[in-house]
């Protein structure tokens, strides 16, 4: 997994004998750069990544869309996604989808 500064996170397949990534998530917005990406360790279909612009993405790749949802906001970019800011992420969607 990789992201870049055209607000894409892209998941290549190291098995496959292509340079293609196998699937590409996008933030929405190209001025806004995925700067830190990490995958759940247990639940592998979620990826969570840092934007250049303070947000918290959120991805599910089971979906079949690119779509991400906005898990936290923080004042600046998110440089490293870390295994705590990965359960702080999920416990605050499961809040959000409670309510």
């Amino acid at each position: 997994m990789v992201g870049n500064e055209f607000g894409q996170a892209k998941i290549f397949d190291p098995r496959s004998n292509t340079v293609d990534p196998v699937q590409i998530l996008d933030v929405g917005e190209p001025a806004i750069s995925v700067l830190s990406i990490a995958q759940h360790p247990g639940r592998t279909h979620l990826i969570l990544g840092g934007c250049s612009d303070g947000n918290l993405t959120l991805w599910d790749v089971r979906k079949g869309t690119d779509e991400p949802l906005v898990v936290a906001r923080h004042e600046g970019a998110i440089l490293d996604v870390s295994r705590w800011q990965v359960r702080t992420a999920l416990r605050e969607l499961m809040t959000f989808l409670n309510n």
